[in-house]
């Protein structure tokens, strides 16, 4: 019989009850515990997914040792201190995007998860939509990538428009469109260079609209457009395109339910998600995939991907674009 991980969520908001459905889904994860500093929402989780406790005390999740694994999904400014204190009691960390709000915080939580010798994974879904491994299949190693991800306007008073606790628009959800752009390229940003600014009414101290270019080490570049001025209702929210160096390129668009690659002398493919196995929307957008690639990393020796490199590039790469539109400079990325 299959190894059964025992975890506990924190944070149990829309994405740590998401987490949760999925994990009732699973054979070998096992969801028990619920912490919310608001205890009704623990208490509401509980109810709907069972387990063995709800509790308003985060410090119990990572003091029970019947735990293997914590699911934290939680505000952003905790991330750091929740990260640090899970790894801490030894526990495996599967951590919503963004990994943090700053890179010293990323190499923190990197330095913490390495001494305690634990496995992180990072909520890139992204990455493992069905329709994205394809387009990489198929394009290959690409010359040129873009990636758009417009929303509607995010009310000013949420605390992610907030730059002390969610950072604003473009770190909150830019750096899905960061991590995906890496994932294509095949390898790591080395510079970027960024216009934009506060456009549409967040924090004053945020900058919440930007258009960006990024040079990687393979020298692909890429273009990145994000924000909340209003969503293309033509293509969705997010879209994005990759140019390959064998004569193939595509476009993915519809929230990567769908993509078409083309190739010279030959007729457009279509690839639509639901052909590719399932119908399922958290399957399509990558939700249960990047969960899956946790247990399976928890389980196993292998490393786990996408993990603290990726999530610290991701903060990287939207934090130089910050540097850059502030300074007027191309921003090297360490």
């Amino acid at each position: 019989m299959s190894r059964v991980i025992r975890a506990g969520v924190v944070g149990c908001g829309g994405r740590g009850k998401l987490y949760a459905r999925l994990a009732a889904g699973m054979d070998d994860l096992e969801v028990v515990a619920f912490a919310d500093v608001n205890r009704a929402g623990a208490e509401t989780a509980l109810a709907e997914f069972g387990g063995d406790y709800a509790t308003a005390e985060i410090e119990r999740i990572w003091a029970d040792e019947s735990l293997e694994a914590v699911v934290i999904a939680t505000w952003h400014d905790t991330h750091t201190p929740f990260c640090q204190a899970a790894a801490a009691a030894g526990k495996h960390i599967f951590i919503e995007k963004p990994l943090a709000l700053t890179v010293a915080e990323c190499e923190a939580i990197g330095e913490s998860v390495r001494r305690a010798g634990v496995k992180l994974v990072a909520g890139f879904k992204l990455d493992f939509c069905p329709v994205v491994r394809a387009v990489k299949e198929r394009v290959g190693t690409p010359w040129l990538l873009t990636g758009q991800m417009m929303d509607n306007p995010w009310p000013t008073t949420h605390w992610a428009t907030q730059p002390g606790t969610g950072g604003g628009n473009v770190l909150s959800q830019g750096c899905h469109t960061a991590d995906l752009l890496r994932f294509l390229a095949g390898a790591e940003p080395v510079k970027v260079a960024g216009f934009g600014g506060t456009f549409s009414g967040q924090h004053p101290a945020v900058i919440d609209n930007v258009v960006a270019s990024i040079a990687y080490a393979n020298g692909a570049v890429a273009s990145l457009v994000q924000g909340d001025l209003g969503e293309n209702r033509q293509l969705s929210k997010f879209f994005f395109q990759v140019w390959g160096r064998d004569g193939a390129w595509a476009h993915l668009d519809t929230r990567l339910h769908r993509a078409v690659v083309y190739r010279r002398g030959a007729e457009p493919e279509e690839i639509v998600a639901a052909q590719l196995g399932s119908d399922d929307r958290l399957v399509i957008e990558g939700d249960y995939g990047v969960l899956r690639a946790f247990v399976e990393a928890v389980k196993g020796d292998g490393p786990a991907e996408p993990g603290v490199l990726a999530g610290t590039q991701a903060t990287r790469t939207i934090t130089g674009i910050f540097e850059s539109i502030r300074t007027g400079q191309v921003v090297e990325l360490a």
